[in-house]
């Protein structure tokens, strides 16, 4: 995940014509990052997205019977 503030830098330094590499290196994100900020493509926010949770039955169908 980035933050907002580390998207903005991404954007301001990539109109004052800095490159990808050196803005990755500088904020300390991978490459693929920065890229896709660059290209308005939006990172999945993995703090809001757990893992994926099924409840398993309490009593098995045969039982109620």
């Amino acid at each position: 995940m980035v933050s907002q503030a580390k998207k903005d830098m991404v954007l301001k330094w990539h109109a004052d014509g800095y490159s990808a590499d050196m803005t990755a290196q500088y904020l300390n994100l991978p490459i693929q990052a920065v890229q896709d900020i660059i290209d308005g493509r939006d990172q999945p926010d993995s703090s809001t997205h757990g893992p994926e949770f099924i409840e398993p039955p309490l009593f098995n169908d045969e039982d109620r019977q």
